[in-house]
Order: structure tokens, then sequence, then C-alpha cells
């Protein structure tokens, strides 16, 4: 088993609406030093999901939305394009697993499933996901600084002085 103190400062949204599957999820991540928050509905998702949600477990079968369309929409929003989604589902088809990583997922896992694999998989989704969440980072540091570059020449605060040569 994995010492917990390795996955301080580490928050995963799971999105489920059965809640005996939230209940344990919760506390085998939270036993392991993980923070958690729970979403039951695709709704919830959107209004729970924050800057510091390192990973997502999300299930396809919701109360209000599928699960396809909830991760279709995390990938399409600049805000949490970054945030690795694993689907863990009770759907087993090729065609249901082929079509969450197309729309964007990280991995999938179909339920039941082993929780020493499930974590094994968050781990290795995380340390991948690192380099994403910095590269977004910096692509948004950019697109500011270019928004403030046109905003300086638009207002003429600043004249370009070019010389002949």
């Amino acid at each position: 088993m994995i010492s917990s103190n390795l996955h301080a400062n580490k928050n995963v949204l799971i999105v489920d609406d059965d809640q005996s599957i939230t209940e344990m999820l919760s506390l085998l991540l939270e036993r392991r030093g993980y923070g958690v928050e729970v979403a039951s509905s695709g709704q919830e998702v959107f209004q729970t999901v924050s800057p510091s949600t390192d990973l997502i477990l999300l299930d396809l079968v919701l109360q209000d939305d599928d699960g396809f369309n909830v991760c279709r929409k995390l990938k399409q929003n600049t805000d949490t394009k970054h945030i690795p989604i694993i689907i863990l589902s009770g759907r087993i088809l090729s065609k249901d697993i082929i079509e969450g990583l197309y729309l964007g997922a990280d991995d999938y896992l179909t339920k039941p499933f082993e929780y020493e694999e499930l974590v094994a998989r968050m781990e290795a989704v995380m340390r991948r996901g690192v380099y994403f969440k910095q590269q977004s980072s910096e692509d948004n540091n950019q697109a500011e600084l270019i928004q403030e570059i046109r905003k300086i020449i638009e207002e003429k605060l600043l004249v370009p002085f070019y010389q002949p040569i």
C-alpha cells in the first residue's frame, strides 16, 4: 500500500450518482491522503469543480446528464480542460471505452475494479497531467500578455518608433 503522505494536496472530484460507490471511494481515497469532493449529477460537477481539482473520476450514468456529455463539456472549457479524467463505468463495450477516450478521458476503468489498480492509474494519469497543467497555465499567461499589448497599442498608450535603416 502506498503511503498516504505522498498524496497530500491532491484533490479528486468523484462524479457518480450511486451513493454507496461515492462513500466507498471517498473513504478509500481519504485514507490515502487525498482531498475528496463529490458530485452526483452533471450540473453539480460544474458547481463543484475548482482550480484545485487534480483529477476527476467520472461515471457515465448520472441523474441528469450523460457522462460522455459531461466529459465533452469539461474538455471544451478552458478552465477545466487540463484536469485529467478517469471514467469509471459499468459499460464494458469497447465502443463505449473508445468513445470516452476520444472525448478526452485520460483512462477508462470498468466496474467492478480493483482499488489498487484504480489508485495506480490515478497516480499515472496525474504524473502525466502535471505537464499539461503547467502548459495550460503558460498558454493562459501568454494570452493575457497578448491582450495587454493589444490594449496598449489600441489605446495609443505607447507609440512604436521605427527608425529607417
